[in-house]
């Protein structure tokens, strides 16, 4: 059964240099969102892990420093701001690095939950595209949240079971390779790194149709082979998905 222990929402604007808090009490069915979130990431495939390289660093002292005081929700609130306000300085510095190339940093909001799932604590955050609009009935400005998956930017979720630990282990999904995401903002180290975890990749799968088809098919393993170097190769793909080139590669050999 999940628990959300805390949650919040700030709007992340770069280009204004702000942050602006949005009150959750406010979005009754915000709950349900976080939860929907939280299964979602967690049963995402396309996720890499990471770790922190200590408990001093800024994002995860602050995470800590919440989970271990949750009886004072105003200096909650205040760290969360601090947390906010770093990605602030993060977007500006990447989007500073990259806007040559008419490229920009996604848009949106970031948001924090602390929470319990079977017992385990756990803690995400999610940078996620939000909407504004004007409520037909009364003209009122709005803010909310698009259901559709695709609009999840970037998120990270920390293992918060041991509070005293001296590293804490961190899954993060993200739709670009955003390196000023886990390396900037969270301050992260890669358990593995694209080389090895591109070798291994190759290696298990090639491993697995050898094993079926060099024998019986070798015209068609050595083509599927081709195909998924070939992909794996290709400089102008940010992101490496191991699901979307099975389908890719299968898909149209088939």
């Amino acid at each position: 059964m999940m628990e959300i222990i805390a949650q919040a929402v700030r709007v992340i604007d770069y280009e204004n240099n702000s942050v602006q808090r949005r009150n959750v009490n406010m979005m009754p069915k915000f709950k349900d969102y976080i939860e929907q979130l939280i299964v979602h990431v967690s049963n995402n495939v396309s996720i890499r892990e990471y770790h922190t390289q200590s408990t001093r660093t800024e994002v995860i002292a602050g995470i800590l420093e919440i989970a271990g005081n949750l009886e004072t929700p105003d200096a909650i609130e205040e760290k969360i701001d601090s947390i906010a306000e770093r990605l602030v300085r993060n977007e500006r510095e990447a989007q500073a690095r990259i806007g040559h190339m008419n490229i920009s940093v996604q848009k949106g909001s970031l948001i924090f939950a602390l929470f319990e799932d079977n017992g385990n604590r756990k803690c995400i955050l999610a940078k996620i595209e939000h909407t504004g609009f004007f409520d037909e009935r009364d003209y009122s400005e709005r803010f909310g949240f698009s259901k559709d998956t695709k609009k999840i930017w970037k998120t990270c979720m920390f293992d918060l079971n041991n509070l005293n630990a001296d590293q804490f282990q961190a899954k993060i999904y993200s739709n670009t390779v955003a390196k000023y995401w886990w390396f900037d903002f969270l301050e992260l180290v890669e358990c593995q790194n694209d080389r090895v975890n591109t070798y291994k990749t190759y290696d298990s799968v090639e491993k697995c149709l050898n094993r079926k088809l060099k024998k019986t098919a070798p015209y068609d393993n050595r083509v599927i082979q081709n195909a998924m170097y070939a992909y794996m190769n290709n400089a102008n793909r940010e992101m490496f998905d191991y699901d979307n080139m099975i389908e890719k590669i299968f898909t149209g050999y088939m």
